[in-house]
């Protein structure tokens, strides 16, 4: 040391040296000591200021070394102790490791520090540290103290660049090591700017951190299993235990499809002093094409596509997907550790593998993603026909039950067109709702299930007449299998009028092979099964009847539709024909075909299951007329029930639709035939005591050449308008009305004995009356008649005996029937007097 007295008693500059040894710097027993190997200083004391000028002072130590130059100023004394200390301070050469925080030593080039240090009680206090690394430039200031409870730091900072590198060589491994290694790992490229930095220590208890920084031109790994995130710009922050890393601006290129803009995402660890199973989440915000975004959500360890049986070429489009993705920062994490929870929404989506062989397109579609379920949902169309469909895949390890697709379709004759669902034309118009149910079985064609209450939806089935409007609900249920060529495996159809149950058959070419309906019934008239045959594109199909009940009182062929089309053949095998409440055909067996005139075909059939006819069927009016013919009249007539007693002969009968209610207008002829014990008869020729003809309808029976009847027949009754039966020992006229059901009757007309002579009356008579007959009415019932004769009229020539009969019966309007046109009045020719003179 050199120094002196002025001659005014002044102190000179003092000029100092000192070095020192190992110790430790300690300014209070509870703080921890900070050992140094050893120091040297030189150093200028001015009293004048009061300024201590250090020209040089070293410390070697494990915690660093360097060199400092600089100069402080020493404030008064207090109390007998120095007083503050304030001053500045450059250090050069300086390398750090306190408390062993570095594997290696740290190189700081240049740092200037500012600072005010008081003794008692020690507080360094740092007004400006300024550090020149790498290039950059860092600032801090804070504070450190030491008090009975040891020591007490505060130091902030700031670094306006600094390479990702440098930043994990300036981080003590013991310092948040979690949030430093996740850096390390991650961080592969960038520039780090305006970082900020703080650390708050206190003895006894946890160390708080800070630290922020924005990052550019990066490349960043935000899950081990996906792609690097590149171009990345964003920032970064460690607030106690929460580190954050969010990404402005970056794309991630994907294994297929392009590249995702991933603008917005963050990766989070909330806290980073766990040290097993270190949670770990990202905040995901990306978008880009379906292709590329589904690409990355099937790679490990969310393998989404994978698990739900399908490949990220799904769907085109573009995606924007948001969500949480939290996992263990472990390698090799247990997929039940993994959870997401995402949700987006796809734009301008065309897919023809989601629902195969066939075409969904949608202008958005919401899509929400989870370790449980994937999920589509919104409006759009498939091959063109309208939807609004929810798309479900369950998700996870093992098997999983198989996706959905639920919502509301539209049906129309362009979506059964659509689906290659063939029926005859002109069976749908206009459209409907349904709802429906589509299973996505993998590797399996999918199954669709559909319903619809038909709101909406015209209807028809012009083979059996049947028509549903508009406005009418019904009730359909519809099982498909949607293969390359659809299957419809069951089929019901329900409405006012109409029952359908049964399948749909194809051929590979997507024409109609068959319709196989295992039950039809239309209103009250038709109950069968029944076939729709595919006849080739643009042909009506065939109608096959195997069987069933088919009541021509309520028939209605071929009127429902108007479409004026022909339909296909119709080949008939029915149980039953029901032609009254009491006549009806079985066993019918017929060939048709059909028009928009009606049906038109042969037939042959047992009436009531006895006697056997052969027919035919020709259209009229819109419907269906009959034409019977019979080898064996008796039978035919006994078996209607109209004649028990009838034998032989041949017959013709003419049957034509009247009104819409199943009445019919008949004309009968039957030839050679003879009538044996019959009451009625047997009761009418013992009224008029012809015993010869009784010996004869005992006996042979009394034989008739011809029978012509002209009838109306309704489902409960048969109104005779005119009937006559011609032989050589009688003739006979009739007009009543017979009940069959029954077997009531009431009839009056005229007998004839031997009308072989008598019939030459027949010029003034009406057919089967002769010159002389006998005027009689019959009433009762068949099995138990009341005859009554008059025996006066056997006295009155052929037309007066009109004047003894009523008049023949009304024959009522059918329902439907236009009513006949009024007759003519009649004016009686005016009455002239007088002559021409």
């Amino acid at each position: 040391m050199r120094g002196g007295l002025e001659e005014d008693g002044s102190i000179r500059p003092l000029n100092a040296t000192f070095q020192i040894g190992a110790g430790v710097i300690q300014p209070t027993p509870e703080a921890q000591a900070i050992p140094i190997d050893s120091a040297r200083s030189y150093f200028t004391y001015l009293p004048d200021s009061r300024t201590l000028r250090f020209d040089e002072l070293s410390v070697e130590s494990k915690w660093g070394r360097g060199t400092l130059e600089g100069q402080a100023e020493i404030g008064l004394p207090v109390n007998g102790r120095i007083g503050d200390m304030v001053g500045q301070l450059r250090l050069s050469g300086l390398t750090v490791n306190p408390a062993d925080f570095y594997p290696e030593p740290v190189s700081v080039a240049v740092a200037e520090l500012d600072f005010q240090l008081s003794t008692s009680p020690f507080l360094l206090e740092i007004g400006r540290l300024q550090v020149e690394d790498d290039g950059n430039v860092a600032t801090g200031n804070g504070t450190i103290r030491a008090d009975a409870r040891g020591w007490e730091i505060a130091l902030d900072g700031q670094m306006n660049a600094l390479r990702p590198a440098r930043l994990l060589e300036l981080w003590p491994m013991a310092v948040k090591p979690k949030s430093r290694k996740w850096i390390a790992e991650n961080v592969k490229a960038g520039t780090m700017r305006d970082i900020s930095g703080a650390v708050r220590l206190r003895a006894g208890e946890e160390p708080e951190t800070f630290l922020s920084f924005d990052f550019s031109d990066g490349e960043v790994r935000f899950l081990r299993t996906m792609p690097h995130l590149t171009g990345a710009r964003g920032h970064a922050t460690l607030v106690r235990n929460r580190f954050v890393v969010v990404a402005d601006e970056g794309v991630v290129t994907a294994d297929q499809g392009g590249e995702v803009d991933v603008t917005g995402t963050a990766f989070i660890i909330p806290d980073v002093k766990i040290k097993d199973f270190t949670p770990g989440v990202v905040r995901l915000r990306a978008s880009g094409g379906v292709k590329a975004a589904l690409s990355l959500l099937d790679r490990k360890p969310l393998e989404v596509m994978k698990k739900a049986g399908r490949t990220p070429d799904i769907a085109s489009g573009r995606a924007q997907v948001m969500g949480t993705i939290s996992l263990p920062l472990e390698k090799g994490v247990p997929l039940e550790l993994v959870n997401y929870d995402l949700t987006g929404t796809i734009t301008d989506v065309r897919s023809d593998v989601l629902v195969p062989d066939r075409v969904l397109q949608a202008p958005a579609l919401d899509l929400v993603a989870s370790d449980e379920e994937v999920s589509l949902r919104g409006e759009g169309d498939l091959d063109g026909v309208p939807f609004d469909i929810v798309w479900r895949q369950s998700v996870g390890e093992g098997p999983q039950p198989p996706g959905r697709v639920t919502g509301t379709a539209v049906i129309s004759q362009e979506a059964l067109d659509t689906f290659r669902v063939v029926l005859p034309p002109g069976s749908v118009r206009d459209s409907s709702t349904a709802d429906i149910d589509i299973t996505l079985t993998r590797d399996t064609p999918p199954a669709l299930r559909l319903t619809s209450d038909l709101r909406g939806l015209r209807l028809a089935f012009a083979p059996v007449g049947w028509a549903k409007a508009a406005a009418t609900p019904g009730e359909l249920e519809v099982a498909l299998t949607l293969g390359p060529v659809p299957r419809v495996d069951s089929l019901r159809l329900e409405a006012p009028g109409l029952r359908a149950e049964g399948d749909v058959l194809l051929n590979e070419g997507g024409t109609l092979d068959r319709v196989r309906l295992s039950r039809l019934r239309v209103g009250g008239w038709l109950d069968v099964p029944a076939e729709l045959i595919g006849r080739g594109e643009g042909a009506p199909p065939a109608v096959n009847i195997p069987g069933g009940r088919v009541d021509l009182r309520r028939a209605d062929f071929g009127s429902a539709g108007g479409s004026g089309r022909a339909s296909g053949p119709l080949t008939l095998a029915l149980d039953t024909l029901q032609v009254s409440d009491s006549i009806a055909l079985r066993n019918l067996r017929g060939e048709f075909t059909t028009g928009g005139g009606g049906l038109l075909g042969n037939f042959t059939g047992l009436v009531n299951g006895q006697a056997r006819i052969a027919g035919q069927v020709v259209p009229e009016g819109g419907r269906s007329a009959i034409r019977i013919a019979a080898d064996d009249a008796g039978a035919v007539v006994a078996a209607a029930g109209v004649l028990k007693q009838g034998r032989g002969g041949q017959l013709e009968l003419a049957l034509r639709p009247v009104g819409t209610a199943g009445a019919l207008d008949g004309k009968l002829r039957v030839t050679d035939i003879s009538v044996v014990d019959a009451p009625a008869i047997a009761a009418l020729l013992n009224a008029i005591s012809i015993v010869g003809l009784v010996n004869e309808l005992g006996g042979d029976g009394i034989y008739f050449s011809e029978v012509l009847a002209d009838f109306r027949l309704t489902p409960d009754r048969i109104t005779l308008r005119e009937a006559s039966a011609v032989g050589s020992s009688m003739g006979l006229s009739m007009d009543g009305v017979f009940f069959p059901g029954t077997g009531q009757l009431q009839m009056q007309g005229v007998i004839s004995p031997v009308y072989l002579l008598n019939a030459i009356g027949r010029v003034i008579s009406r057919r089967g009356e002769g010159l002389f007959g006998f005027n009689y009415s019959i009433s009762g019932t068949t099995q138990d008649p009341d005859v009554f004769v008059n025996p006066l009229t056997a006295l009155v020539p052929g037309g007066i005996r009109d004047l003894f009969r009523a008049p023949k019966p009304e024959v009522p309007l059918a329902e439907g029937e236009e009513p006949p046109p009024p007759e003519p009045v009649r004016r009686p020719p005016p009455n002239v007097s007088g002559s021409d003179r």
